[in-house]
């Protein structure tokens, strides 16, 4: 098995990689916390909480606490099945990243950015299922 949606930096804690909102790298993929089904928080007030959909705008808010709410011990993801990606990485410039950008992210399943700084260059990494 394997999550919906890829983000950049595969190397993360799942507690943190939900709770920072991230949004992973596809177009029309949802952000990462769509797929949490149940939550653990330990809370200083109220002890360890276990939050489904059922807990209506708690789990949302918890979803994407930013740590606030308790830290997150538990996480249970909603997953697809496992499969294989097809990256390719190319060099753009950055108005050729712009002029690009809808034609992009139509063909591709994920695409992310990497813009070097005071160069007139963009990394574009795609990926596809093979």
């Amino acid at each position: 098995l394997t999550l919906p949606n890829l983000a950049s930096i595969a190397e993360q804690q799942m507690g943190g990689f939900i709770q920072v909102g991230a949004h992973g790298t596809g177009a029309k993929i949802t952000p990462v916390d769509d797929f949490v089904t149940s939550l653990k928080l330990v809370t200083p007030a109220h002890g360890t909480v276990t939050l489904t959909p059922e807990d209506g705008e708690r789990f949302h808010l918890a979803k994407v606490g930013l740590g606030c709410l308790g830290i997150v011990s538990e996480v249970t993801m909603s997953c697809i099945p496992a499969h294989n990606l097809v990256e390719h990485t190319f060099v753009l410039t950055r108005s050729q990243a712009r002029d690009q950008l809808d034609t992009l992210l139509k063909q591709h399943k994920h695409v992310r950015y990497m813009w070097i700084p005071y160069e007139d260059a963009v990394v574009v990494v795609t990926n596809d299922p093979e």
